[in-house]
């Protein structure tokens, strides 16, 4: 499944894996439509948190 980020005036495309991730996706898409404050997150290069908004746990 695809989605798209709006940060500001940046526009990011994302990809849920599903299959991958079954239950993770299902915790995200849950919570949809999300809208918050993220910040970039220096030391991950790409990488852009959501200030503790957003409560999904990784499976294992």
């Amino acid at each position: 499944m695809k989605l798209k980020i709006i940060a500001g005036p940046f526009t990011f495309d994302a990809k849920l894996e599903t299959e991958k991730a079954p239950k993770t996706c299902e915790a995200f898409l849950k919570q949809m439509p999300l809208s918050g404050k993220i910040v970039h997150v220096r030391w991950s290069g790409e990488g852009v948190d959501t200030v503790g908004q957003l409560r999904i746990w990784r499976e294992r």
